[in-house]
Order: C-alpha cells, then structure tokens, then sequence
C-alpha cells in the first residue's frame, strides 16, 4: 500500500483548522469562566443584602412589640419578605428550639 501524501495545501488547511479550534475552545472556556463568576459576585450581593434587609426588619419586629404579638409581627414580616422575592426560605427559631416563624406555613 502507498502511504497518502498531503499536499501543502492540505496540511496548511489542517493545520489552520485544528489551531482554530483550539483558539475558540479555549476563548469559549474563558467566556463561560467569566461569567461564573459574574453569577457568583452577584448571588452573593444578592444574599448579603438579602440577609441584611431581613436582618434589619427582625430586629424591627423585636424592639417594637414583646410576647405574642412579636411572633405575629416576625411572621408578617417574614411573608413579605417572601413575597417580595428577597429571601426564598426561612425558619426563626426561639430560645428553647421551637419554630417561631418560618416562610412554609406547615412548620409552625
């Protein structure tokens, strides 16, 4: 059998190609790098504001009211939060490890 010889051209053209591919992979692999970790920068603003707002509204809800009315007044606040968007879960717990409010109905 006789061995298949490549013209120049053709192994210009393999050679441009197999280098083509291997610039756009690794552009591609950059790209997506990049934007994990624009999604990772934002989550994490995201939570930290997150948790700063419900931070904020708790400590509202305690330093106004005392006794039951202050687990009312978390659980509403909580529900808003919610609804709004800010915080997906959450569950207040008290002193003795009982739920005092929480963003699923049934756990209270």
């Amino acid at each position: 059998m006789s061995a298949v010889k490549l013209t120049l051209a053709n192994r210009i053209t393999t050679l441009l190609i197999i280098s083509s591919l291997i610039f756009i992979s690794v552009f591609t692999f950059i790209q997506i790098n990049n934007q994990l970790a624009n999604i990772n920068r934002y989550n994490a603003y995201q939570a930290n504001l997150s948790g700063a707002i419900l931070k904020n509204n708790l400590e509202i809800a305690i330093r106004q009211t005392s006794g039951p009315e202050t687990v009312k007044l978390m659980q509403n606040s909580v529900n808003e939060l919610k609804d709004s968007n800010l915080i997906k879960e959450t569950i207040i717990f008290n002193q003795d490890g009982k739920i005092v409010a929480s963003t699923g109905e049934k756990l209270i």
